[in-house]
């Protein structure tokens, strides 16, 4: 059918869009940038959740028997233990102190910082 082909197109449109959209569109934030996204991905994982538990009931209210929900019924199981996974495992908050003392952190040249700065709206004039 038509609608097949015109889909297929529309979504792959779309994927090109939002692709730029999510590296190029946003400038970059000085600070809370982190913050920011790792709540938004909290919150995607909770959105993620309630799809698995809507569609696992319309699988279970709409199958001629319980093979379907019980097919779906596994995957509110993997995103619960994906998000618990998310919440404890990465340390997004704190660098890890084997990454502060790496060798190579340690020999990376650091850069002289000459003069002072002085705000300008802070010098008597």
């Amino acid at each position: 059918p038509p609608v097949t082909v015109i889909s297929c197109i529309t979504f792959a449109f779309m994927r090109l869009i939002y692709g730029y959209l999510v590296v190029f569109a946003e400038t970059k934030k000085p600070d809370l940038g982190g913050v920011f996204w790792v709540t938004m991905l909290y919150h995607t994982f909770i959105g993620l959740l309630v799809y698995t538990v809507v569609m696992t009931g319309v699988f279970y209210r709409r199958g001629n028997d319980a093979g379907p929900m019980l097919i779906s019924l596994p995957s509110i199981f993997y995103v619960l233990w994906s998000m618990r996974r998310f919440e404890s495992l990465f340390s997004w908050e704190n660098l890890p102190f084997q990454e502060l003392t790496d060798e190579a952190t340690l020999k990376a040249a650091k850069r002289e910082i000459k003069g002072e700065y002085m705000q300008p709206e802070m010098i008597k004039g």
